[in-house]
């Protein structure tokens, strides 16, 4: 078995198709560790990167999935299963079909350790397959128990729970390479397992904290997953029977979301009269200049699809392209809340936050509106630091790093050190 799966991998591999490189979001995979390791393994002509084959929702848009849904649960065909282009296709369906046995074998181990969920498992893929979902031309065992496959080449993560999971689902996991080390650890529970190339492990990971310690070699693994269940809620009407408890149930969450989402809006639109902040780098943590360049990023998306329909002109585009991130940066509501009362917006947390009264007045909203002066900000003695003013409600900032900082190996599971 363990040959076979080194064999499709190194075919995918031969076909062109690269590993992609976890989303700049998960923070299972931090992007600092990602570059070295990508650095390090393509200077031995290697490829570091993770897939995922899955039929599942986007998290793109988990905001209106109730709304988007074409199918039951919101789920379709994930990129890297369906590729980026035609000629990408037959090794991707190749590649799916190679690994056929192992997930036959998995679903077996998974039906032998908890029967019962492993035949809701199995009967929940069956439903998917026949739906308007596209998995049915990928499913190549009858006994297909999980919607997902993550394929991990050389890649690390912090320690995790897998949220994106079913509650208190289950995933299956094996690993090839040759490789030290690796063993597969559960804070939780003080354990450490010894994990060799084509064992098979097989735990509930949404409420086990799990990762993979460092190895020293080459080493990739395959964590089978699912992002719904049976008991997920349907997320699309035509699939519920009218006047069903499920279909009152689904309704009234949509009704509270859009509530939600309108409520939110309508806070910032009472911060509409504010001029635009000047935000400078030295301003923004590092998770604020992330959020400002994934903005950057959709802007720039945006830009071009109106510069094919005419709408807007090449220079503007250029211009976007052009514009620093940071300047992409959007207050959140409490920075809002001190930008309008003339204070410096960001909470002062290190000595990037510093700034001199003088910087204070000239950027304030009134000074930008009418030249007016603007009350002084008390500085801190001691360290000379802007006041910092809490919002009303008490609390600081939203940008709280919550990661810890422990390397585990995980996708949708586990990553590879």
């Amino acid at each position: 078995m363990v040959t076979h799966i080194r064999e499709a991998m190194d075919r995918l591999h031969h076909r062109g198709v690269p590993a992609p490189p976890p989303s700049n979001t998960d923070k299972r995979h931090p992007r600092k560790n990602y570059r070295e390791a990508r650095q390090y393994w393509h200077n031995k002509g290697k490829d570091a990167g993770v897939f995922h084959f899955a039929c599942w929702n986007a998290k793109g848009h988990a905001h209106d999935k109730w709304l988007r849904s074409t199918g039951p649960y919101s789920h379709f065909l994930s990129k890297d299963m369906v590729g980026y282009g035609s000629w990408q296709f037959g090794a991707r369906v190749r590649f799916l079909q190679d690994m056929a046995p192992v997930q036959q074998a998995m679903s077996l181990w998974f039906e032998t350790v908890a029967p019962a969920k492993y035949e809701a498992y199995r009967q929940h893929v069956d439903t998917m397959a026949e739906a308007d979902t596209g998995l049915s031309a990928f499913k190549f065992t009858s006994n297909m128990s999980f919607l997902g496959l993550a394929y991990l080449k050389n890649i690390q993560a912090h320690n995790h729970k897998d949220k994106g999971g079913v509650r208190d689902g289950w995933v299956g996991m094996t690993c090839v390479g040759e490789f030290k080390g690796g063993e597969l650890c559960f804070p939780d529970l003080d354990v450490k397992l010894r994990f060799l190339p084509g064992d098979i492990i097989l735990f509930r990971s949404c409420i086990l904290q799990h990762f993979v310690r460092a190895t020293i070699g080459e080493r990739s693994s395959l964590v089978f997953f699912s992002h719904s269940s049976a008991e997920t809620r349907v997320q699309n009407a035509q699939f519920m029977e009218e006047g069903s408890e499920e279909l009152e149930k689904a309704r009234q969450e949509q009704e509270d979301a859009l509530a939600k989402k309108r409520a939110h809006l309508e806070k910032y639109k009472a911060y509409s009269h504010l001029p635009q902040y000047p935000t400078k780098k030295e301003d923004l943590t590092q998770k604020q200049m992330d959020r400002a360049r994934r903005r950057k990023i959709r802007f720039l998306a945006f830009a071009r699809k109106e510069e094919k329909r005419g709408e807007v002109a090449s220079e503007e585009v250029a211009k976007i392209e052009n514009m620093p991130d940071w300047s992409f940066y959007e207050l959140n509501l409490i920075e809002l809340a001190r930008w309008e009362k003339g204070l410096y917006p960001f909470a002062p947390t290190g000595s990037k936050r510093k700034r001199s009264e003088s910087q204070r007045e000239v950027n304030s909203p009134v000074a930008l509106r009418d030249e007016t002066p603007v009350r002084a900000v008390s500085e801190d003695r001691a360290s000379g630091s802007p006041e910092y003013v809490p919002a009303e409600d008490g609390s600081e900032s939203e940008d709280v790093d919550e990661s810890p900082g422990i390397e585990e190996t995980t996708s949708d599971s586990e990553e590879n050190a």
